[in-house]
């Protein structure tokens, strides 16, 4: 295994990676707005 085929392998990983920590992330996001939402719905229902 060569020094560049290496390179491109953890370039590859570090996509693939970041990809995963993205989306992540953005369900995180998307979890906690729907709550918030869900939540403030909740609150106008019942004032």
């Amino acid at each position: 295994m060569g020094e560049k085929s290496w390179l491109t392998y953890a370039k590859k990983r570090a996509e693939e990676n970041a990809r995963y920590v993205f989306t992540a992330y953005a369900m995180e996001i998307l979890k906690l707005q729907f709550w918030h939402i869900t939540g403030w719905l909740e609150f106008a229902e019942r004032e």
